[in-house]
């Protein structure tokens, strides 16, 4: 298995797992509206680099 591939899953099993966890956290801690915000922006984050992580390891 190579790398790139590793950290591909890696990537796609963790970083959804701490995304969610950190805006639970701000939900709780500063609102809804932050929290709703930076789930969004994760979102995003994280389809950015899996896109990324796919064309590097063409």
């Amino acid at each position: 298995m190579s790398q790139s591939k590793i950290g591909a899953n890696l990537t796609s099993a963790l970083f959804p797992a701490a995304g969610l966890y950190l805006s639970w956290w701000l939900l709780k801690e500063v609102g809804e509206l932050v929290a709703g915000i930076a789930f969004v922006v994760l979102c995003v984050n994280y389809f950015w680099i899996m896109r990324n992580l796919r064309k590097s390891g063409e």
